[in-house]
């Protein structure tokens, strides 16, 4: 068997397991982190379900996990169940059953990919775990409901013949098959009804609750399973599966499900599928599909155990379908070969389900597994496919708690009816509707949650849309507040940070919405309209302080976003402030450059006008000089500068014949109004920035309607723009080439019109962006050609900050104090693209505040800063995280409220990690804020069942990994000593123990025994010693051996 280097989870005994899970629901109301507010919803659910035959049993809720990772010990079978799981297949065993799989195993974080495939425990180890589900549900049923619906346990074996009929696998077949009698059974039912019986079981879940899982424990059914699917490797020869479910049909007399794998469709096809959905990063091996089972002989083998099983009196279907083999980027997981699954796969397995079911003479059973979500499962079971069982979906965040819409949808269509088998029809529209679902599509997914920060031990919770924002606003506390009807609050929120609502609100580069994480979900959060929203419904009054005397006055150069916050900001304190710009009036960008089709000037002089209101002076028509002297003889002692990136870069384009200009030059003439540019045929926009947009939109605009192009010099991937911009300017007509590079100009001669030579570019290694450098190739096209408008970058006026005295880097901006905007000059700040280059509106913002609070605190005044506390703890809220939510259009009346109903409040409760562990390893305590802990809720690692998969850790949104940098609760010291991680072990006597301690994360750091007068006292001032006051007084269930 060997000695496993991998960390797998510890078998738990019963009496541990009902600890854990009486102990939880007395306490918090839940059993494993499912809460009671969701099991009492599915158990209602169930109760009105038409009901659907499993292999001839009557199933409420045909939806349940897949073979995989939630099958794989007694707590992900329970938690399943108590989220709305009524069909389980159990993860597959197999006569090899200590793996030594490489970690991480597991990547959820969009399609799925795997490198396990059976279960990590001891064959002995995993009947016991499946066991103690089986009686523990029976259980959590009977006390929970007084008609509990049925559940169905398929066992999952493979991978050859003589390895299933060897002594070991048929032991294991035979007692799950008929497990009385033998020594886990009996020892797991005589711990449940110890459970059963204790004053604590009656206190959690009533008198009443207490007998009737006394009556049930005492007359246990006792045939856990009456079917099984046989999971083959890919490649398995086709003879060899015959065999294997011969043997299970003939000899065994199962019920018998064979699963197929994805390959049937042949290379091509499915290549074709991934391809047409936008999933060429997905990387498949012919001689993977040509080794693999062909579908016509999976026809012949279909038939043949058909005619078995009937012969045999037993039930016969397909399980669609295994993953996809397909080749590992390495990016995440170890190994050359990784296999699917989740929404990529949908359309494939999609596929396969119609052409077997138009292709078998005679119906047969489709057990269906294979990117199902809450998305589909009505489609499903309406097209004839059922059960449902998932895998990745519920490896996102809200983890388990998708399992409920799912049901939810499989009860809604079974309402409506469905066909008593596959239906060949609706198998083949579903098949094709997939192929233009936006939800399968390789680029739907718009963003990861990211926290650029380390993981910390302790009240982690934070919201990625805040921290993504360089100005962190706090789009939940005002999405709460404008869905609450308080438009006023909402808006004060906002100005707080964020002194443009009307034009962020539509120009925004809304980095928070790329980081929202509903992006795990159905997409972000609509944001950016929700702050317009908010601006648009409430009117604050501006307040216009006093004005601070004798302490100096701000010359502000440039009034476009940075100059206008920082204008803003002094304003608001009284602070003199006079706004100089070369224009005819304030905005900037926004207002002089950006197409008037894309934001109103109402939206601009609403904000404007408040700023002013405020008290900031504006000259205009300013000769753009600027004279330090003569500033200071007015009585100026500071001075921002916040005059953009005016000079343009220039494009490297050989030739003649064809007119070259500068796009914000473009811009700024068509926004005036200019006819210019009126008469140009053919235009190319180079750029792949926003800007770049813009530019080509105006252009299609143009009078004649000319032809416009973009072209970029990387791929698609790799291109800056919001994706939403691109959209748009495919859907004005604009054409997109990519991986193209202008290389020279030639004129018009004869019939030949002018042109570009076009130099077809490829991508090579990462550069310093990130992003992949294009490298030439030796092709080349000719592109008709009479405009060219080049999008390619602005760089600041090195010139003028060379004139100030300031100095500049060799990138040409000038060097700045990130969190002051103070050059090395007294009194002279930059802020914006003066000294970033080119960037977003609401870095400019955020730029501006620094500097107006770095020149009042210069002066002695300090700004008054608005502090909001995230929201309390919404448990209602928690107990449907598992919702799929689409927004709804801007102008519903319910806009609002849906947009922040779908706003997850991760600053109060993040809990992905706790989510998208199948193993419940990581656990959401709750604990009293005070002076150790600021947050309600401390997620604390139990050891005991993690497998170190890694699927927490691509999900957190911080750099770090929650399996190794959480607080950590060991079984005992010598599990402590064997980690790595920070934590404790609780040792001698269960009223007073010692506590094992490991303060800081590494196999180095000290281990020590701290008695317990001494932890206790120094649990109201460190964070670990705390934490095991907690769970010691309250959450003694979380401890191994210990009492609910």
């Amino acid at each position: 068997m060997g000695v496993p280097v991998s960390k797998i989870m510890k078998s738990m005994p019963m009496r541990e397991l009902m600890a854990r899970v009486v102990g939880e629901w007395t306490e918090r109301d839940s059993a494993y982190d499912i809460p009671g507010a969701t099991v009492r919803r599915v158990l209602e659910l169930e109760a009105g379900s038409p009901g659907f035959k499993v292999n001839g049993t009557a199933i409420g809720l045909p939806v349940g996990p897949a073979a995989g990772p939630h099958t794989q010990i007694a707590a992900n079978i329970v938690a399943a169940w108590l989220a709305g799981a009524r069909v389980f297949e159990l993860k597959t065993v197999q006569e090899n059953d200590r793996l030594d799989i490489e970690k991480p195993c597991i990547d959820a974080l969009d399609e799925g990919h795997n490198v396990e495939w059976s279960t990590e425990l001891l064959l002995e180890e995993a009947r016991a775990e499946y066991l103690n589900a089986w009686i523990a549900i029976h259980v959590l049923r009977a006390a929970l409901c007084e008609k509990p619906g049925e559940i169905m346990f398929n066992m999952s074996v493979g991978y050859t013949l003589d390895g299933i009929k060897g002594e070991r696998v048929n032991a294991f077949i035979e007692g799950m098959r008929k497990p009385a009698g033998t020594p886990i059974w009996e020892t797991a039912l005589a711990e449940a009804k110890a459970a059963v019986g204790s004053p604590s079981f009656a206190a959690a879940f009533g008198e009443a609750g207490a007998e009737r899982a006394g009556l049930v424990v005492n007359a246990m059914p006792s045939a856990p399973v009456h079917s099984v699917t046989l999971s083959t490797m890919h490649g398995c020869p086709p003879a060899e599966i015959e065999r294997i479910g011969a043997y299970l049909i003939e000899e065994k007399g199962f019920d018998t499900y064979v699963k197929l794998n994805p390959t049937l469709l042949g290379y091509d096809e499915v290549r074709g599928i991934l391809d047409a959905t936008g999933w060429q990063r997905i990387g498949l091996k012919r001689p993977t599909f040509e080794h693999d089972l062909q579908f016509d002989a999976a026809l012949a083998l279909i038939a043949s155990l058909r005619a078995k099983a009937k012969a045999k009196g037993v039930r016969f279907g397909v399980k669609l379908s295994n993953t996809l083999a397909n080749v590992n980027d390495g990016k995440r997981m170890p190994g050359g070969e990784r296999y699917m699954s989740g929404r990529a796969l949908f359309p494939i397995t999609a596929r396969l389900a119609a052409r077997l079911a138009a292709a078998l003479p005679e119906p047969l059973p489709f057990s269906y597994c294979g990117g199902v979500s809450a998305h589909n499962a009505y489609d499903c079971m309406q097209a004839g496919l059922g059960p449902l069982t998932v895998a990745t979906d519920i490896l996102k965040p809200g983890g388990y708690l998708r399992l409920e819409p799912m049901a939810r949808e499989a009860v809604r269509s079974l309402a409506a009816g469905v066909p008593a088998a596959p239906d060949a029809a609706r198998l083949d529209a579903l098949a094709k509707a997939a192929l233009t679902d936006a939800a399968y599509r390789g680029d739907a997914k718009k963003g990861e949650a990211v926290i650029k920060k380390k993981l910390p031990q302790s009240d982690c919770f934070a919201a990625p849309c805040v921290e993504a924002c360089p100005a962190s606003q706090k789009p939940p506390a005002y999405m709460k507040a404008l869905a609450a009807g308080d438009a006023e609050k909402a808006l004060r929120i906002i100005l707080a940070d964020n002194p443009l609502p009307h034009v962020t609100g539509v120009l925004c580069d809304h980095q928070c919405m790329y980081a929202c994480s509903r992006v795990d979900y159905e997409g972000s959060v609509e944001i950016r309209s929700m702050k317009l929203a908010c601006a648009r419904a409430a009117t604050v009054p501006a307040v216009k302080k006093p004005a601070i005397s004798d302490k100096g006055k701000t010359a502000v150069f440039g009034a476009g976003p940075a100059g206008l916050a920082c204008a803003h900001y002094l304003a608001l304190e009284g602070y003199p402030v006079t706004v100089f710009d070369t224009s005819s009036g304030p905005g900037g960008v926004p207002a002089n450059v950006i197409p008037r089709f894309r934001i109103s000037r109402d939206d601009i002089a609403a904000d404007i006008e408040r700023i002013k209101a405020l008290g900031a002076k504006f000259v205009f028509g300013h000769s753009g000089k600027i004279d330090r002297a003569a500033l200071e003889s007015e009585g100026f002692s500071s001075i921002l500068i916040a005059t953009g990136s005016p000079v343009p870069r220039e494009l490297p384009l050989e030739g003649s014949g064809v007119r070259v200009v500068d796009a914000l030059e473009f811009l700024a003439a068509a926004h005036e109004g200019s006819k210019e540019f009126d008469g140009f045929r053919s235009v190319a926009v180079v750029g792949g920035g926003n800007t770049a947009m813009d530019a080509a939109r105006v252009a299609s605009r143009l009078p004649g309607k000319p032809k416009v192009a973009i072209l970029y010099r990387r791929s698609l991937a790799e291109m800056p723009a919001d994706r939403e911009e691109f959209e748009a300017a495919l859907a004005d007509g604009v054409e997109y080439a990519e991986l193209s590079l202008p290389e020279s100009a030639s004129p018009a001669s004869g019939s030949a019109p002018s042109a570009l030579l076009v130099r077809e570019m490829e991508l090579g290694e990462p550069d310093a962006s990130g992003r992949r450098a294009p490298v030439p190739s030796p092709r080349t096209r000719t592109v008709p050609c009479d405009l060219v408008i080049a999008a390619v970058g602005e760089s600041p006026d090195k010139a003028l900050f060379e004139s100030l005295g300031a100095k500049v880097e060799r990138n040409g901006r000038p060097a700045v104090d990130p969190e002051t905007m103070a050059t090395g000059v007294a009194g002279l700040y930059a802020a914006g693209d003066s000294r970033r280059g080119p960037a977003s509106i609401i870095a400019a913002e955020a730029d501006g505040r620094k500097a107006a609070y770095a020149i009042l605190r210069a002066v002695g005044v300090e700004p008054g800063v608005e502090t909001i506390a995230p929201g309390p703890i919404d448990r209602e809220a928690l107990s449907r995280r598992g919702e799929i939510l689409p927004s709804l259009p801007e102008g519903h009346p319910d806009f609002a409220k849906r947009e922040a109903e779908r706003c997850l409040s991760c600053g109060s409760a993040c809990l992905r990690c706790v989510e998208v562990c199948p193993n419940r390893a990581n656990v959401a305590l709750p604990v009293a804020p005070g002076a150790v802990f600021k947050q309600a809720i401390q997620v604390v690692h139990v050891d005991d069942f993690c497998n170190e998969c890694g699927n927490c850790g691509f999900f957190c949104p911080y750099d770090g990994e929650p399996y190794t940098g959480k607080p950590t609760l060991f079984r005992d010291e010598a599990s402590l000593r064997a980690s790595a991680n920070a934590g404790f072990a609780f040792a001698g006597p269960a009223a007073s123990p010692t506590l094992v301690l490991r303060a800081a994360t590494g196999a180095d750091a000290a281990v020590t025994l701290v008695p317990f007068a001494e932890w206790r006292g120094r649990a109201a001032a460190e964070a670990l010693p705390a934490l095991a006051a907690e769970i010691l007084d309250s959450h003694a269930y979380l401890i191994a051996g210990g009492k609910a």
